[in-house]
């Protein structure tokens, strides 16, 4: 089955975070989300780095809501310091480019912690968000596949006629984090490939 995933927002104005809609979800289960742009270039290099554009925990289905679909909202947490979000930065694809800003939901475990491995990415600066990697992050995290996604391009053409110069990247590059890793994670690994 799949799930699909609707996001409601003003394409003219992506300053606010997006409703999240969906089917096929539980009431009863808690989800994360993470929004990650793949195409980014760190500025005044030629460094293709994936940045995080928000992570939000602790992710309900609001059952309450009559109409279909009904809305994902942040849930109560009953950790001492709450559910942790990375907030919400609005997508902003630099002058003559095309990026890839993708949505991933995942089922969150029921003894989920966010690894501390990872609390760099709380600041809403460049620095704090660039280099994120997905993979290790899912990893770090004990995150399953996940059970939805989506994605658009945003595209940035302005009209005022300029001369378009593309950066195009030269590498790649991940942010070094020092996560734990246990036989689990190693198995989890081995039968999980992106």
């Amino acid at each position: 089955m799949v799930t699909v995933i609707e996001f409601t927002y003003n394409h003219l104005d992506t300053t606010l975070a997006p409703e999240i809609g969906t089917t096929g979800l539980q009431c009863d289960k808690k989800y994360i989300l993470i929004f990650i742009d793949l195409d980014a270039i760190l500025p005044g290099t030629k460094v293709q780095s994936i940045i995080l554009h928000w992570y939000q925990s602790h992710l309900l289905v609001d059952c309450t809501n009559p109409h279909h679909p009904s809305l994902i909202v942040p849930g109560k947490s009953h950790e001492d310091r709450g559910p942790l979000a990375a907030s919400y930065i609005a997508p902003r694809a630099p002058p003559h480019t095309r990026h890839r800003y993708v949505f991933l939901l995942f089922a969150q475990p029921s003894e989920y912690l966010f690894p501390d491995c990872f609390a760099h990415v709380f600041p809403e600066t460049p620095s704090a968000r660039s280099g994120f990697d997905i993979r290790r992050f899912t990893q770090a995290a004990g995150l399953d596949m996940p059970l939805a996604m989506n994605f658009f391009i945003g595209c940035h053409e302005p009209t005022d006629g300029g001369p378009t110069t593309v950066v195009r990247a030269t590498t790649t590059s991940f942010r070094s984090v020092n996560c734990p890793t246990s036989a689990t994670r190693s198995l989890y690994e081995a039968n999980h490939t992106w």
